[in-house]
């Protein structure tokens, strides 16, 4: 009885509830989890509307909801869980008794919501009729509770769960292994410094793992490594499930610093073999027998001139262009280390399960190849299985960690065509960045003829040979672990300590950067130079320390950027008293020396022209947590950085003017404002660490697995119904009822600070009935207005300080404003929400909080127009040519352009040949401007391209943000959400009014401040006009009834 009377209570006030949702549920790669219920906020029951949960990789499998959603309170609420993929509903969560696919469920999960916040856990084992298996980001958690229960665990089982094979080998150039040899000849290995190393829990915890790679080593005299010593080493290595794979230095050199680093490396960053050949680290040319010589190291260069100046000499003569300009002399040894890599593959893989050729003893794993030494393995792999087995055996990913040129500069490769064939023999392909990948794919269609398609999950999919290559664009972070060790290492201290006592109470500028000409290190020292001419307030205060590395990888470039560097060091140094401290080292710092660098620098500068994968940025700003006082990363916009840190300061290195302001303002930058930007990056720099990098690329492949084994279903995109159910307008647990005028005019009385948004047409303004023609409708709002009534009880509220009074429509703002020209404490929105114009008491300045805005001006009010970012140039290129053809070929249209969009009307044709035509019009529409950020509207009568993110809930938001951050009576406090809020609207663009309320009610967060008077938010009313399905708690049936009840409250609001 107690239940039932708060009920009762409840549904003539409606007060409303937070529900949080929390559920354990193991979906597939590319399925999304909803949850749909009764109540307006969980869509009731439609699916296209029912509200995505989130989660993390480091939650999975629980997913929760975002934000609160706003229920109503002491109502009985029933919501089921359903599961989209690819953006689409695909099924119901399997209940007692299976409801038929698509439509409202036959049995719900039921709870009564009757506390101001409701927590809600639930679990799902089975949805629709298939057990999903677990994500490999849940496999450690298995591994822990298996432990817990002292349960024997083959991580293979695990991996086949998740549907990758369990085997994975790891192919890069160099073995991320340091090895070296004591005085007494005992060589001993340790792990490096690599994102593919054996870490803490990386995927070899969980899947069977080998690396395979060349080996670098100290304390040997560099010629040809004896074969006891090699024997010894992979002996060493055997523990470790590293297999090295010993070259020749000849071939090695002629490969690694002839076509990697003098080809590729350079093609790559987009410097064609021309320009290559003229470039200055260009060496003199040397003859056939000197080459191996020349390839072992750097040739002495005369000095250069000023590379800030343009010099009058006549040029240098420059070595003649020949095959080896061209990389032909080199593609042979490129060519033969590649079959070395395969070979030793193959060995590798009979090693993993048994000797012999056997069908049943080669392992059918993962073959994962890094990096651009090994472009043409993937395709070796697949000619030697295909000879051995006739089809393909192993599951290759090849990722490229240096960028992808564009497909002009691919094409001047001699090689490209082999290379390119080498990549899309792998199953996945990836990227650090969508830049890269866009180039790769415009390379597979200009040179190959291959298409490439979006795929389910949010990858893309080229077609080769019958198969799908996944293309995915997926970048790695740093290493929490590793790097929390490294600051309290005490080489990293040591570090911090030498730098702060040799520059004592200076500003820190580091860099740290390849000794090589398109890491942009001169142009760093340039800008660094105009800023200590043009800024000489920091010409005392501030020391650039920039470190360079010198490995001899590249070395006729780095002899030449060399030289460059110190020539601008010593230019400096010499106007402005040391302020730049130099130096190089010829192997990559240690992190804890690195740590120490960055910990005693207030900005860090990467000017990098081209690059790939660049992690220090990202070192930095975790070296920089607190207690430090957060730095500045100035980054050049051509890193892969800047893509994914939001914090950071962008700059043009080749705009020295620009890069010198920002300088400027990076080292005047405010704490506060270093803590804002270094808050927006932290939380995604820790969460990227190579074991989750790893696991999510595997995730991919095991995508491609399972389209492989449901291609039906991937033929198949699909949804069984667009729409999946109907919307809910009565019926238990709904809370849709009709609205109770006496309580409306209560709470009204009871509160002191409203807010009353009211669409016009259909709420204020009867429509007409359809007739027989369109053209009867286009009456409906546009040459008439609301009744007297109406008008005087708008005007009654309005005057009411405590009231802010909206009226949201789809009129443009000329109509609007003339509509209510003598109402200027009325607040309006015109063109469905592309403007607004606030009461005159609040009308803002050019210095208001929403200056953002474009201000423009009307006859008599100040309006502020939303700027959605839309080209209308190129949309109206694409969208005018296709309406205007419809238009020519349909008698009575017109076509005409609005300040939110563009408007084809066919209010005077006749109407079953203008909405045939509009129905033709809106699907071309829709795929000529899918790529542009506008939206294709089908209005009764009319065809509108508007805006993509247009819709009335903006100008709502807006509102109640307005009245929460305004003191609307004595005693209010700034900040408080407003007491009272009506919500009235009669067609589908309203629904956005209503949603953007409960989205409002969900996060908003009040202050701590004692209550005087009504809870904030605690008389809330959504309200349709006629019932209908609707997002709203509650209906009038007509125009009629909206005038008795603003009358109504109009007299509350004259007698107080």
């Amino acid at each position: 009885k107690g239940r039932e009377g708060s009920v009762s209570r409840a549904m003539e006030t409606l007060s409303f509830s937070k529900l949080s949702v929390r559920v354990n549920a193991q979906l597939q790669r590319g399925q999304t989890l909803h949850i749909s219920g009764s109540s307006p906020t969980l869509g009731r029951f439609v699916v296209n509307e029912a509200p995505a949960l989130v989660t993390t990789p480091e939650e999975y499998p629980v997913w929760r909801t975002l934000h609160p959603l706003v229920v109503p309170r002491g109502v009985a609420l029933t919501y089921k869980y359903c599961i989209f993929e690819g953006g689409s509903f695909k099924r119901w969560e399997k209940l007692s008794a299976p409801g038929a696919p698509g439509a409202a469920p036959v049995s719900a999960r039921t709870i009564f919501v009757d506390e101001p916040l409701k927590e809600v856990q639930d679990s799902l084992n089975r949805l629709g009729d298939v057990i999903l298996p677990p994500s490999p980001s849940n496999l450690q958690q298995q591994l822990a509770r298996a432990v817990e229960e002292e349960a024997v665990v083959d991580p293979s089982q695990l991996s086949k769960q998740v549907g990758i094979p369990d085997h994975l080998t790891l192919v890069c150039f160099h073995l991320p292994i340091e090895l070296d040899k004591d005085a007494s000849g005992k060589w001993t290995a340790r792990w490096a410094e690599s994102l593919i190393s054996k870490t803490q829990d990386t995927i070899s915890d969980q899947i069977n793992t080998r690396w395979m790679g060349t080996v670098s080593y100290q304390g040997h005299d560099g010629g040809e490594l004896p074969l006891a010593d090699q024997e010894e080493i992979r002996e060493l290595l055997r523990p470790m499930n590293c297999c090295p794979v010993f070259i020749g230095q000849h071939l090695r050199r002629q490969h690694y610093k002839g076509f990697c680093k003098q080809v590729i490396w350079p093609a790559f960053h987009n410097v064609d073999s021309l320009d290559s050949n003229s470039a200055v680290w260009r060496r003199p040319p040397v003859g056939a027998e000197e080459t191996s010589a020349a390839l072992a190291g750097p040739a002495q260069e005369p000095a250069l001139p000023d590379i800030a100046t343009v010099s009058s000499r006549t040029p240098s003569p420059r070595p003649r262009l020949d095959s080896e300009d061209l990389g032909e002399s080199f593609y042979d040894s490129y060519l033969r280390v590649n079959e070395i890599f395969v070979e030793n593959l193959v060995k590798v893989l009979k090693e993993t399960q048994g000797e012999g050729l056997e069908e049943d003893q080669y392992a059918e794993g993962i073959v994962w190849v890094h990096d651009y030494h090994l472009m043409l393995l993937p395709k070796m792999l697949h000619d030697v299985e295909i000879s051995m087995f006739k089809e393909r055996r192993s599951r290759v990913v090849f990722f490229l960690h240096i960028p992808f040129p564009t497909s002009q500069i691919f094409r001047t490769l001699s090689c490209g065509e082999a290379l390119l064939q080498g990549m899309v023999s792998a199953d996945v392909v990836g990227f650090h960045a969508f830049d890269h990948a866009r180039h790769f794919l415009n390379a597979c269609k200009r040179i190959l003829g291959l298409n490439y398609k979006s795929r389910k999950g949010g990858l893309m999919g080229v077609e080769y040979q019958g198969r799908v290559v996944m293309v995915v664009m997926s970048h790695v972070g740093i290493e929490p672990t590793t790097l929390d060790a490294a600051l309290e290492d005490a080489k990293c201290i040591q570090t911090r300590e030498e730098l702060l006592r040799a520059h004592p109470d200076r500003i820190l500028i580091s860099g740290y950067d390849p000794c090589e000409r398109l890491q942009g290190v001169a142009l760093k020292l340039l800008a660094f130079e105009k800023l200590m001419d043009d800024y000489p307030i920091w010409s005392d205060k501030v020391v650039l320390v920039q470190r360079c590395i010198r490995n001899g990888s590249r070395p006729g470039d780095e002899e030449h950027t060399s030289h460059e560097i110190r020539e601008l060091v010593d230019r400096i140094n010499g106007k402005h008293r040391d302020v730049v401290d130099y130096a190089e080292v010829t192997t990559k710092m240690f992190v804890a020396e690195r740590m120490g660098m960055y910990q005693a620098s207030d900005i860090f500068l990467a000017l990098a022209v081209r690059e790939g994968l660049n992690l220090c940025p990202l070192e930095y700003i975790y070296a920089r947590q607190d207690p430090l006082t957060a730095g500045v990363v100035v980054a050049s916009e051509f890193s892969a950085c800047t893509s994914m840190l939001s914090g950071i300061l962008r700059v043009n290195p080749f705009h020295l003017e620009h890069t010198v302001q920002v300088l400027d303002k990076a080292l005047a930058m405010t704490d506060r404002e270093k803590f804002a930007r270094r808050a927006r990056d932290l939380p995604f720099i820790k969460s990227r660490p190579s074991a989750l990098w790893t696991r999510q690329v595997l995730e991919d492949m095991a995508a491609v697995l399972r389209e492989e084994q449901e291609k039906d279903e991937v033929t198949d995109m699909e949804p069984e119904s667009m729409t999946s159910g109907v919307h809910n307008t009565g019926g238990a647990g709904s809370g849709y009822a009709p609205l109770n005028f006496a309580n409306v005019i209560s709470s009204y009385t009871a509160t002191r600070s409203r807010v009353i948004l009211l669409d016009y047409g259909g709420t204020l303004l009867k429509k007409e009935e359809l007739g027989k023609y369109l053209k009867r409708d286009m009456t409906a709002c546009k040459s008439r207005t609301p009744s007297q009534t109406i008008f005087s009880a708008l005007d009654v509220l309005s005057r009411d300080s405590r009231n802010l009074i909206m009226i949201v429509s789809s009129l443009q703002r000329e109509m609007l404003e003339k509509i209510f020209a003598a109402y200027p404490e009325i607040g309006l929105g015109a063109s469905n929400g592309h403007s607004f114009s606030w009461p005159e008491r609040l009308k803002v300045s050019s210095s208001d909080e929403f200056s953002e805005f474009k201000i423009a001006y009307g006859e008599q009010r100040q309006w502020e127009v939303f700027d959605y970012g839309v080209d209308w140039d190129a949309v109206q290129a694409v969208a005018l040519p296709i309406m205007e053809r419809y238009t020519w070929h349909t008698n009575g249209s017109n076509l005409s352009l609005r300040s939110a969009g563009i408007e084809w009307s066919y209010y005077s044709t006749d109407p079953e040949w203008g909405t045939f035509q509009a129905k033709k019009m809106a699907v071309e529409l829709e795929i000529a401007l899918s790529s542009y950020d506008v939206k294709v509207h089908h209005n009764r009568g009319m065809i509108e391209v508007v805006p993509r993110r247009l819709n009335k809930g903006l100008v709502a938001s807006l509102a109640l943000s307005k009245a929460k951050g305004m003191k609307l009576f004595d005693g209010d406090v700034s900040g408080r959400s407003p007491e009272f809020v009506l919500v009235v609207g009669d067609d589908a663009s309203d629904e956005h009014m209503f949603r953007s309320l409960y989205n409002f009610m969900g996060t908003a967060e009040e202050p701590d401040a004692e209550l005087d008077g009504q809870e904030p938010m605690s008389n809330v009313y959504t309200v349709s006009v006629g019932m209908r399905p609707s997002n709203a708690t509650r209906y009038v049936n007509s125009v009629d009834d909206m005038e008795v009840l603003l009358e109504a409250l109009a007299r509350e609001a004259a007698a107080n």
